[in-house]
């Protein structure tokens, strides 16, 4: 996947260095023109710093210009966590992302990141909305939308532990990777059943979070799919592509619980 997340092991000075357009000397520096008012991305993650999220890597995206246009910054929670099979299986985790120059909201998307494999599974967020627009109003909301993020981030984590407890049929298994197929393939581009491979045997199983994790990986991971014609097939093309992917991905999987 293109523009990959740079470890930077929960130091903020690292996340700036590697992500310099976080600072507002480099977006004056670079003559990069902002909305009258602008959401700090530093200044979010700085506040989740505060309520015990760690910081676990940093991206940036450019334009076709070459300028940075977006950031990315990935924080995971160690005190939320999934359980299976008495083990910790994943932790809750976020995406910070934000436009530099304000034209595109900030958004917070939360979902598990999995020990095992270091998949990112993202929910569709229904439970609160957590993007917003660089204006006034935007600045009234963000205290109270950080204020709760860990009692919210727990809810998110409790719709992910139900899946272990749904059974999927064949049927349902070939179906549902059949319509993830369609997420970022056209009709025929793959044979849809390899999205139900695994690689390993905690992700084997018929309950839906086992099946949820296979199919997530190989949709989104490179080289793990094959197309038509016998070639490998790359991951997804950027952390922005990989965030849209993976959140209707999880609505496809919420409507069979």
């Amino acid at each position: 996947m293109k523009n990959r997340f740079i470890p930077v092991n929960n130091n903020i000075d690292k996340t700036i260095a590697f992500a310099p357009s976080l600072d507002q000397k480099f977006i004056k520096s670079n003559d990069i023109k902002q909305t009258p008012i602008y959401i700090q991305t530093i200044d979010i993650v700085e506040n989740l710093q505060n309520q015990g999220w760690k910081i676990n890597g940093v991206c940036e995206q450019r334009a076709k210009n070459r300028k940075i246009s977006n950031h990315y910054v990935k924080l995971e929670h160690p005190d939320f966590t999934i359980q299976h099979k008495g083990k910790t299986e994943g932790l809750a985790n976020m995406y910070v992302t934000n436009s530099c120059n304000g034209k595109s909201p900030l958004s917070l998307d939360l979902g598990v990141y999995r020990l095992v494999c270091s998949n990112g599974l993202i929910s569709k967020d229904s439970y609160m909305e957590h993007s917003f627009k660089h204006n006034e109003k935007s600045l009234q909301r963000i205290p109270l939308a950080l204020q709760d993020i860990n009692k919210h981030t727990q809810r998110i984590l409790t719709e992910f532990n139900k899946l272990k407890y749904k059974e999927l049929t064949p049927r349902e298994m070939m179906a549902l990777a059949s319509n993830a197929a369609k997420l970022r393939f056209e009709d025929n581009t793959i044979d849809h059943t390899q999205l139900l491979q695994s690689h390993r045997t905690e992700d084997e199983g018929n309950d839906l979070w086992s099946v949820y994790n296979r199919i997530q990986e190989n949709l989104t991971k490179s080289n793990l799919l094959i197309d038509r014609d016998g070639r490998l097939i790359p991951g997804t093309s950027s952390v922005k592509n990989d965030i849209k992917v993976n959140q209707d991905l999880f609505e496809l999987i919420e409507s069979l619980v």
